[in-house]
């Protein structure tokens, strides 16, 4: 398949970069980045689970020190043919977790000439033997591990600072549909909102402060020095998490005092955000659950709801009154590093599911609960891929319910599951999951 042919883009994603067809006796795409180096020309397809070869004929304009090279996975595997000293350098999660210098670039590459580079990527059970060569001389030689599993889907050309020629560029083999549809030298268009005067004009702050005193608060720290009424004004106020009541009105903020801490602040706000109370008063034993609260109401069977304040390992406490009073901390013991920020309903009264990670490396798992969020008893890995550490997943339904979206994190970048199915409350079809483009990636 080609994505570029004698200088014409046939199919390529252009993210960041901008490019001109220049046509002779050898055409050429000429391809600059437009912020710097950090744009990416990527094909029009993604590797696929077999074997592929990947060939790229280009020269770069300046080999000194510009960082022109091949992207996979959105930065997150990255071969530089000339960074800052003049070397060719590999990098990767999925790769290497520690940087490698292959050469130098002098002794393989000459500025505006022409080299042939080629990816093989060879299947191994589930992981990925890769090789690469510079002018069908092996450069580098990639055997998998369960920690560097050679997996990338995404692959493109990084024009650096100085930009590049592309001759050809092609792949053959194992290849994929990719999940956003390829455009011709054009940024995706992802809509984007400036709301910056509204949110001047609509903010209301609800508890602000600084880091504390010489520190950010972590769940080790004294519990006691959360609550000392004298200080709150100096502590990092993090992770708020929100509820709206039925009537559309009542809201609750609860949040952390500092980056992953104890729980503790919960605010009620009976105007949909417009005024809020004080602090409520909550249980102590509320000060022994941290991580980055969240809180959901359920109904179960019967028709009886609660209010639901989870954390780690799904510990949780819980109001029967829409949230006028609170009990203390119940542990459930589930492990999960962060609470499910989504819990949907499933196929009967009091089904919902929830999703969490845990695990080294993570895995994405889905809880259910028959009982209105009192238990869950059913626990099952929908997610795991050798190498990587998806997190945080938020689950995303279709308007018919039939069709859920999970968007995960994933040190460095982002990366979504083509939407599984659910069928009688339960996920089927799990595919693997697709690495978004960085124009939809936190900046």
């Amino acid at each position: 398949m080609f994505f570029i042919k004698n200088g014409n883009p046939l199919c390529i994603n252009a993210e960041g970069v901008r490019t001109q067809v220049f046509q002779g006796n050898v055409g050429y795409l000429e391809v600059m980045a437009e912020n710097r180096n950090k744009g990416v020309l990527y094909a029009g397809a993604v590797a696929g689970e077999a074997d592929c070869e990947i060939d790229i004929f280009m020269s770069l304009n300046q080999a000194d020190g510009k960082n022109s090279g091949i992207s996979m996975d959105g930065h997150l595997n990255n071969l530089t043919f000339d960074n800052t000293d003049g070397n060719i350098y590999l990098s990767g999660w999925y790769i290497c977790r520690e940087g490698i210098v292959l050469g130098k670039t002098k002794d393989w590459i000459a500025p505006g000439e022409t080299f042939h580079f080629k990816i093989q990527k060879k299947s191994q059970n589930g992981m990925y033997q890769l090789f690469f060569f510079l002018n069908d001389r092996l450069l580098y030689q990639h055997e998998p591990s369960k920690d560097t599993c050679g997996f990338f889907e995404w692959f493109g050309i990084r024009p650096g600072t100085a930009g590049v020629k592309v001759y050809e560029f092609k792949a053959s083999g194992s290849l994929a549909e990719p999940n956003i549809v390829p455009t011709v030298s054009k940024t995706p268009a992802i809509p984007q909102v400036d709301a910056t005067n509204y949110i001047k004009e609509h903010q209301v702050v609800i508890a602000q402060g600084g880091r504390g005193p010489g520190k950010n608060l972590m769940p080790h720290d004294d519990p006691l020095w959360y609550v000392e009424g004298a200080q709150l004004d100096d502590i990092h106020h993090c992770h708020p998490n929100t509820l709206v009541l039925p009537d559309g009105l009542t809201t609750y903020c609860i949040w952390t005092y500092g980056h992953a801490g104890r729980f503790t602040p919960i605010k009620r706000s009976l105007d949909g955000g417009v005024t809020w109370s004080g602090l409520l008063s909550v249980p102590s034993s509320w000060q022994t659950a941290w991580a980055g609260p969240v809180i959901h109401r359920l109904v179960d069977a019967s028709g009886v709801s609660r209010l639901f304040v989870i954390g780690q390992n799904m510990s949780s406490a819980m109001s029967i009154d829409e949230g006028e009073t609170w009990s203390g901390i119940t542990a459930h013991n589930i492990p999960c590093i962060v609470p499910p920020a989504s819990i949907l309903p499933g196929n009967k009264p009091g089904h919902y599911m929830a999703w969490v990670h845990n695990g080294e490396p993570t895995k994405i798992l889905q809880l259910e609960t028959e009982d209105g969020g009192m238990s869950w008893p059913t626990k099952r890995e929908i997610i795991s891929l050798p190498g990587a550490d998806p997190c945080e997943p938020y689950v995303i339904p279709s308007p018919d319910g039939k069709i859920l979206a999970c968007i995960m994190a994933r040190v460095p970048v982002y990366f979504h599951v083509s939407p599984p199915i659910r069928l009688k409350g339960k996920i089927r079809n799990t595919p693997r999951p697709r690495i978004l483009l960085r124009s939809t990636q936190p900046k």
